[in-house]
């Protein structure tokens, strides 16, 4: 193996098993994984409180489109 200059033989940290994760590798991820979480719930949250008071009887989307359809068929 050190007869041929093309492929060095590292002995050191930089032979690694490809199939397995670098240990400071899968703590980032774990990190990244969680804080996406918590991003997530905190949305889900603030969503949730906006609109908390918006349970008023009214239109609903559905009835819009109903009414859109409506009126195209009258045009046709």
């Amino acid at each position: 193996m050190r007869d041929h200059p093309e492929r060095p033989d590292h002995d050191g940290p930089l032979e690694q098993n490809p199939l397995q994760p670098a240990r400071g590798g899968l703590r980032i991820w774990i990190y990244v994984i969680a804080a996406v979480i918590v991003i997530a719930v905190i949305a889900f949250a603030l969503v949730r409180l906006a609109t908390a008071g918006q349970n008023t009887p009214g239109p609903s989307s559905l009835g819009t489109v109903l009414h859109l359809a409506e009126a195209a068929r009258a045009l046709i």
